[in-house]
């Protein structure tokens, strides 16, 4: 019996190790699947945060960079006083110091800590012109380094360096709100701690962190030591703008710690597990389900949370207006959001959000003269579906603000119309507009001014010669200066045109080449004289090509009809090259003389445009050639051919 006994205890117990073994090995696979899981988990969030974390330092870096170009676009003069008032208001920054390319010496411009400047790196940013970080700075306060482009127009004319406090990038990484007992720590491109998040003994793992990436470039998750040993997982995330790299670490004991604690649990049930297989089989199934429910609740609470933090920083710090408007069934109009940025525009955010008719509200946001087309525009968008788009004055105390708005709209499932849009001040932009077209308007006027005053000079010039002309009794030199009082006279027509020409940047040669004939035309002795205009495109060019064209066409025509009483100017454009001819109907062997006076002064019209002037060629008087880079052509004009000029 008691032989029995031992026996049949010995089958329980073999009956129940026997059942408690696949229970071992079921929660032995549940603690690796458990453990692979929370290690992706732990590199998922890890690899995030150093994201996270390398976005805010570079959003911090690239504020710092807007700031210290803002500075370098503006007046050169006002650098000190724009640089003083800048660090007042950035207390990160320590100095400001500004390079000229012309001689290379560092100008200091303010700050009591003045950066050390990298000539290789004002050499880099002057030949490229993109800005650059330079390495930490160690001292009793480090700073970084960095170096914007001065620009004036297209050309780099020197180069700004701010130096920025290192503690101004820690506090950057502090905002980022790290889970207890992690870190982050932030290193430059010579793997120097630029900034940290104030957890100082995990500095040495971040460090190490950096020199295995720099071994492993494709590594951006590691196992490292500190130099007390003491094991850490560390991400690491790297700057594309400026080699930086961000790390992340969490100890390696908070992560192994709940596995420890997972397989003394383990060990106790598998204990127990002779006389609760099935009841610790069903928990640790429970308690499996109920972890792993309960992180991907929190990953995704904190990814929410994340998202929406980062969304409300993004439309608080939005330079303009973000805005919904309803136009409801009704025919009512209301904006039920707009952002914060309101305030720099109009303090009208909560007038606008009840329903009101549409001129109502266009009367709260606009000046009178722009309500009516916003108006139009809105009730258009809303037929359409199109975006919307308009821009005018606002109407209210500080009238003198201008916005931008664009939106685009959709359909509501009630029938309303939505515009989700964005408005911007263009205060800024409208007067520097109106300050253009103000100092347009004087320089042209300024213009036309000169030419009439040359015009009344060569005109008094070509007076007195002909009073000259009178009292010389020698014929020969009497048409000496008669000539040279025509070509003076023929300065003074090309100046007249050229002061009632409505656009001084491109002037149409068609049309003032028939008005110059016109003027030629109207001075020959004989009445009968004719002159033909062939324009075979529509020519367009400023006024350095304008005057000489001008002048050697009123040269070349005047010959032509002194000669024979009927000329007839062609000009075209083939083949990268414009062509003035002048000829006549009744061509004689001899031609233009290319030894005189007016052939000299032909030649030297010629090569102030480049041009190539040949006389007696294909059947012309005379033939001159430029090269068509110096024009616009808009190709065949509707209106090209002949034009006759009539008789007398």
């Amino acid at each position: 019996m008691m032989m029995r006994r031992r026996g049949d205890g010995l089958l329980l117990f073999l009956m129940m190790g026997a059942a408690a073994v696949p229970i071992i090995v079921f929660g032995m696979v549940m603690l690796g699947i458990f453990g692979r899981q929370m290690d992706n988990s732990l590199e998922t969030a890890m690899r995030r945060s150093a994201e996270w974390a390398m976005a805010a330092l570079d959003a911090r870096v690239t504020a710092e960079f807007d700031a210290l170009a803002a500075l370098a676009d503006g007046d050169p003069g006002s650098f000190p006083e724009q640089a003083r008032t800048l660090m007042t208001a950035r207390p990160s920054w320590l100095g400001v110091r500004i390079v000229p390319i012309e001689d290379g010496t560092a100008i200091d411009v303010a700050g009591s800590t003045l950066p050390l400047l990298d000539d290789a790196m004002v050499r880099q940013v002057a030949d490229d012109g993109r800005p650059a970080v330079g390495p930490v700075q160690l001292g009793a306060e480090s700073f970084v380094t960095l170096y914007a482009p001065v620009l004036r127009g297209q050309r780099v004319s020197g180069v700004a360096a701010a130096a920025v406090s290192a503690h101004s990038l820690s506090a950057a990484l502090r905002m980022q709100k790290q889970p207890q007992g992690w870190f982050v720590t932030a290193l430059d491109t010579q793997r120097t701690i630029i900034g940290h998040d104030g957890d100082v003994t995990a500095l040495s793992a971040a460090v190490a962190a950096s020199a295995f990436a720099e071994r492993h470039a494709d590594d951006d998750f590691v196992y490292t030591s500190t130099e007390g040993g003491e094991g850490v997982y560390t991400a690491i995330a790297r700057s594309p703008a400026w080699g930086w790299m961000v790390a992340v670490g969490v100890p390696a004991d908070l992560v192994e710690g709940p596995m420890r604690r997972n397989m003394y649990s383990l060990a106790a049930a598998a204990a127990l597990a002779l006389a609760l297989t099935a009841w610790v089989g069903a928990a640790q199934a429970r308690a499996v389900a109920r972890r792993h429910r309960a992180e991907r609740r929190l990953v995704a609470m904190s990814t929410q949370r994340e998202a929406h933090r980062r969304l409300a920083d993004i439309v608080s710090n939005f330079p303009g207006v973000i805005y919904r408007r309803v136009l409801h069934p009704d025919g009512r109009l209301s904006y039920p959001y707009m952002s914060s940025g309101i305030r720099l525009i109009d303090g009208t955010s909560k007038e606008l959000r009840a329903p009101a008719p549409v001129g109502e509200i266009g009367g709260r946001i606009f000046a009178a003269e722009h309500r009516e087309g916003w108006q139009q525009a809105l009730l258009e968008s809303s037929r359409t579906l199109e975006p919307f788009h308009f821009e005018g004055r606002v109407g209210r105390a500080g009238g003198d603000k201008w916005i931008r708005t664009t939106a685009q709209p959709n359909r509501l499932p009630d029938g309303g119309i939505a515009w989700d849009g964005i408005a911007f001040d263009i205060t800024d932009l409208k007067q520097a507009e109106a300050r253009l077209a103000k100092s347009l308007a004087e320089k042209e006027a300024m213009l036309r001014e000169i030419h009439h005053r040359v015009r009344n000079n060569l005109q008094v010039v070509s007076s007195l010669i002909q009073i000259e002309t009178f009292q010389i009794a020698d014929d020969d030199a009497r048409c000496r200066l008669a000539e040279v009082s025509r070509r003076i006279g023929a300065l003074g027509h090309v100046h007249e045109l050229l002061y009632g020409s409505a656009d001084f940047a491109r002037i149409d040669c068609g049309e003032h080449l028939h008005r110059l004939c016109l003027t030629v035309q109207a001075a020959a002795r004989h009445e009968g004289a004719a002159i033909e205009v062939v324009v075979a495109q529509s020519l367009h060019t400023d006024l350095d090509t304008a005057i000489p064209l001008g002048l050697i066409a009123y040269e070349l025509v005047s010959e032509e009809v002194e000669r024979h009483d009927h000329a007839r100017l062609h000009l075209s454009c083939s083949g990268g090259v414009v062509t003035l001819g002048v000829g006549s109907r009744r061509p004689e062997p001899e031609r233009v003389a290319t030894a005189g006076l007016g052939s000299r002064i032909l030649y030297a019209l010629a090569a102030q445009i480049d041009a190539r002037l040949d006389f007696d060629v294909d059947g012309l008087a005379a033939r001159l050639r430029i090269d068509a880079r110096r024009f616009a052509c808009r190709g065949a004009a509707p209106d090209c051919g002949a034009a006759h000029l009539p008789d007398g």
